[in-house]
């Protein structure tokens, strides 16, 4: 996903705050304990390379 996600934001990057506003948002509590912290990781190196 942090590849396909990185691709769309090189074509539209008009769509990068909104990207950045989402992500921040998501609410990780809904997944299981073990993958709350992998989830987290992958969003702050998306979060990173916008």
């Amino acid at each position: 996903m942090k590849d396909k996600l990185n691709l769309i934001l090189i074509y539209k990057p008009e769509l990068s705050e909104k990207v950045k506003t989402k992500l921040k948002g998501l609410d990780l509590s809904k997944y299981k304990e073990s993958m709350q912290s992998l989830i987290k990781r992958d969003i702050d190196l998306i979060l990173i390379n916008i």
